[in-house]
């Protein structure tokens, strides 16, 4: 995970990025899950 060092005046900001951040590495972690394990899984059985 990176780690974000700003300044506290850009506070609001980076909650913005950090939900948007957050929504994508769900998205990301939902589509590894749903998408890409069974294929990998048949690829394994194959």
């Amino acid at each position: 995970m990176l780690k974000l060092k700003t300044p506290g005046k850009d506070h609001s900001d980076l909650c913005k990025n950090c939900t948007l951040v957050g929504f994508l590495t769900y998205f990301l972690v939902f589509l590894l899950e749903y998408c890409l394990f069974p294929i990998l899984l048949v690829w394994q059985i194959m």
